[in-house]
């Protein structure tokens, strides 16, 4: 690629152009470029005739374009080398379409002075890829011709007439077109340009279209008046016949498919790209590219030779059928819309589908109520409700642990979660008892602040066990036991006598780090003390935080009096040495444990033992033979 092909003035120059005269939808407009033989006619003897009148009548004929939708404009100039080609297409041409119209197509038919004159073909090949160049810079693409052969007296001086006196003996011209022409094949099929091949279509080596020998060939359609044998009219009609077999040699390029944006995507500021598939069949050598309706329209090739532009569809992607632009100017807030047409030598292809997209430059205001969950939350599964905000297409909800943590992190559209000025999401979770945040920010996509934190409470959802005490008990000061709840963080209990609830001493709430141990918890209140009597009832439920759970089913208890002479019966005992027997109404943890001794009932009677603690004999407990002990649970 060469770098700065066009100076800052003519690019600057010819985007003003652009801007001021936008191409219609289908106005596929051609520059005919090259010397005298694509001027036309140079001989007063010949009328004037040039090979854009039989390319026009052709493509009209085929259909392939009407009048006032396809239009050749005549760029030829008489006596021109190709390195005088390079500033006239390049100043005068490329920069000044016909008024209203902008330049599809250069057909680039130029050398035959440059060989006359003895130029280096390396010199000519240069010359003819720095203009292929400078047309593709600004988005014209470009179809390449060979150049026609020399009439057979260019060789022979004693054969011209004598009006044309120019030049001298070149016995290598033919030699000359067949090398350009070679050279010509090369470099377009490396550009994956399109190839005229005019060396062939005028007096080839053989036979012609019309199977005229080469000697015949000359005579029929050369005009012998000029100094380098320029065609004549039928053989103009010719030169135009084969550029138009080559435009419409293959189809257009098919639609392409646009990607993305599409279906209404919502961005914040431009899409980062603009995306799209090629169209099946014949490539496109560029492709137009049409936001809002021409608020920016270009022609871009699909592997770019133009200094500075991106490279549309790069050959080597995966899939190679994908081609992609990155934003290429700045939004404003609302709806938008692209679509996309390939074009080559042979015409536009017919445009995608309009795809539509909405962008935002800027976010909305944040969210400022948020309403439920708050405090103690009622179930496990919440359903969260703010306040609508004006323009919001969507709405962010971050659920976190108060201690850190995110639960759940998820956007919900405005339309699927809100109904007038409310919005309530639903977003299924099922929470472990906990301490809760949760905030709320509005997209439109822009992103707003977010809300404010709100913090709610998950209280535990089952109720413990109350175990004990139960029943009859002798003591009046007992231990509480009941069962833990996973995740609670205290306890509340309750104690009843005749319905009245008491006053306990430590009070309530019980932390539950230093009242349970793995499955149990318990709390032994040194106050009230149980009068003996029945109407003793008490009830236990866990907390989170301050947040209750459900109460445990009710315990009753009657309070007894102590009896230590009821007669003894061995229960779950090992008899062993003889000892004092055991009487009491005490909490009995017996057995060979640490702070605990030996109990042994003798031949002395029976004993039952109201324990007001747990009755827990281990081993090592002895009953002297003869004598029972029976242990009655008293809670």
């Amino acid at each position: 690629m060469r770098s700065g092909l066009l100076g800052a003035t003519l690019a600057a120059g010819l985007l003003a152009a652009l801007a001021a005269s936008p191409a219609t939808a289908d106005d596929f407009t051609v520059a005919a470029f090259g010397d005298s033989i694509t001027q036309g006619s140079c001989c007063p003897q010949v009328s004037p005739y040039d090979y854009q009148q039989q390319l026009a009548a052709s493509l009209s004929a085929s259909g392939w374009c009407a009048p006032d939708t396809c239009s050749l404009h005549n760029r030829g100039l008489a006596a021109e080398e190709t390195s005088g080609g390079i500033t006239r297409l390049r100043d005068t041409v490329l920069p000044n379409p016909p008024a209203g119209q902008t330049w599809d197509l250069v057909l680039l038919m130029e050398g035959t002075n440059d060989i006359f004159n003895g130029r280096p073909i390396s010199a000519i090949k240069a010359n003819l890829l720095a203009m292929d160049e400078d047309a593709i810079e600004v988005g014209v693409d470009v179809l390449h011709a060979s150049v026609i052969q020399f009439h057979p007296w260019v060789s022979d001086a004693t054969q011209r007439p004598a009006s044309c006196t120019q030049g001298g003996v070149k016995n290598w011209a033919k030699t000359w077109v067949t090398n350009l022409r070679t050279e010509i094949i090369s470099y377009t099929a490396a550009r994956n340009r399109y190839f005229a091949d005019q060396a062939s279509e005028l007096c080839p080596a053989g036979t012609d279209r019309h199977g005229h020998s080469e000697t015949t060939c000359f005579s029929l359609h050369y005009n012998e008046k000029c100094v380098v044998g320029h065609p004549g009219n039928d053989g103009f009609d010719m030169l135009g016949l084969r550029f138009f077999e080559t435009m419409t040699a293959s189809p257009k390029p098919a639609a392409p498919t646009v990607l993305t944006p599409a279906g209404g995507a919502a961005f914040c500021g431009d899409p980062p790209t603009f995306d799209f598939t090629k169209g099946a069949g014949e490539h496109a050598t560029f492709y137009e590219i049409d936001i809002d309706s021409g608020a920016w329209r270009e022609w871009l090739q699909e592997v770019d030779f133009r200094a500075g532009e991106p490279d549309l569809c790069q050959p080597d992607s995966s899939p190679d059928n994908d081609c992609s632009l990155a934003s290429p100017l700045a939004h404003g807030d609302g709806a938008h819309q692209w679509r996309v047409r390939g074009r080559n030598p042979g015409g536009f292809g017919p445009w995608s589908a309009v795809a539509s997209y909405t962008v935002a430059t800027s976010p909305t205001g944040p969210v400022t109520t948020l309403t439920a969950p708050a405090g103690c939350q009622g179930g496990n599964t919440p359903s969260f409700t703010w306040g609508e905000i004006a323009g919001a297409t969507s709405y962010r909800l971050l659920v976190e642990l108060s201690g850190g943590g995110t639960v759940h992190d998820q956007t919900y559209a405005a339309g699927a979660v809100c109904a007038g000025s409310v919005c309530t999401a639903s977003p299924g979770l099922s929470l472990a008892s906990d301490v809760y945040t949760w905030k709320v920010r509005a997209l439109n996509p822009c992103e707003a602040p977010w809300s404010a934190s709100q913090g709610f409470t998950v209280p535990p959802a089952t109720a413990p066990s109350a175990n004990s005490p139960s029943g009859e008990l002798v003591i009046g000061d007992p231990v509480y036991r009941w069962s833990s709840v996973p995740g609670a963080s205290d306890y509340e209990l309750e104690v009843r006598e005749d319905g009245s609830p008491q006053a306990l001493t430590p009070a309530p709430p019980y932390a539950a780090g230093s009242t349970c141990a793995g499955a149990l918890c318990q709390v032994q209140p040194s106050s009230p003390t149980l009068s003996v009597g029945p109407g003793y009832t008490w009830k236990v439920r866990a907390l989170e935080a301050t947040c209750p759970g459900p109460w445990s089913a009710e315990r009753a208890m009657e309070r007894v009096s102590c009896d230590a002479t009821d007669p003894l019966v061995q229960e779950s005992a090992t008899v062993t040495t003889v000892q004092a027997p055991v009487r009491g109404c005490g909490e009995l943890r017996a057995g060979n444990v640490t702070g605990a001794g030996d109990f042994v009932v003798g031949n002395g009677g029976d004993v039952t033992h109201h324990a007001a603690g747990p009755l827990v004999l281990y081993n090592g407990f002895s009953v002297l033979t003869g004598g029972a002990y029976t242990g009655r649970a008293d809670r």
